[in-house]
């Protein structure tokens, strides 16, 4: 999600290579935010504390994330006269 180097002691990518049980967790709060569907069946009272948790903290990040993507997309366009 965040390109690494100096300002990150780790590389996300891959993290999500080398550790299975880390991309399994990626990928479905990939699918929750993308579906709407809980891995649960019924409601959000249905889940476990740990999906909701992780959902609740890790969707406004990939928004904000997603966001400065684009915003840097339309300021780029703006300053090269697109």
């Amino acid at each position: 999600m965040s390109k690494g180097g100096p300002t990150y002691g780790f590389c996300p990518a891959k993290v999500l290579r080398d550790d299975l049980e880390a991309a399994t967790v990626y990928q479905t709060l990939i699918a929750i935010l993308e579906t709407g569907t809980w891995p649960e069946s019924g409601g959000l009272n249905n889940q476990d504390y740990f999906w909701v948790e992780l959902v609740s903290e890790f969707g406004p990040f990939r928004r904000s994330l997603e966001f400065q993507d684009r915003f840097s997309m339309v300021a780029k366009g703006i300053s090269n006269g697109s």
